[in-house]
């Protein structure tokens, strides 16, 4: 099942024109259907990242989530204990590449991408942690500090691995 940039950014523009209390009903939501998913993108591992961080990171998550059960029409619970073995794996898959800093990302998810199964996600973390407006050694739009976007994209590569597992 093929989804393309255009179903992500869908559901993006469709949640940016949620109020907050919608958004925290679907967040809600998502807690009650898939708790261990939920329990992962607001771990310890993601809240000292930052606070702006963390806030992306759920985002992305959710938006990963609602288009993912707009595809299929829901989304099976995941164990935690596959969302460690995939986090587990991705930090192999990170360590194996040659390309290891934030200001490679975009080697290190080129040379990944072409086996992934569903390369849209990649791309869509990748134009996030990019982060239109940053300088080198300064904070963009988002508030993503350089330090922050390997240990992102690991988690949130997690988050689509398990949403998109069958």
């Amino acid at each position: 099942m093929q989804y393309s940039a255009e179903e992500l950014n869908d559901v993006l523009e469709w949640l940016h024109n949620l109020d907050e209390d919608a958004l925290a009903d679907i967040v809600d939501k998502v807690a009650d259907e898939n708790p261990h998913l939920l329990e992962y993108v607001m771990s310890d591992d993601a809240l000292t990242l930052g606070e702006n961080e963390a806030e992306v990171v759920l985002f992305i998550a959710i938006v990963f989530y609602k288009t993912v059960e707009r595809k299929k029409g829901s989304v099976e619970p995941i164990e935690q204990d596959d969302i460690d073995h995939l986090q587990d794996a991705n930090w192999k898959l990170f360590e194996g590449a040659e390309h290891k800093t934030a200001d490679e990302m975009g080697d290190y998810v080129d040379e990944i991408v072409e086996k992934y199964s569903e390369p849209e996600f990649l791309y869509y973390i990748l134009d996030a942690l990019e982060d239109e407006g940053q300088e080198e050694g300064e904070e963009g739009d988002l508030g993503i500090e350089e330090t922050a976007k390997i240990p992102m994209f690991i988690m949130l590569k997690t988050v689509a691995d398990a949403l998109l597992a069958d």
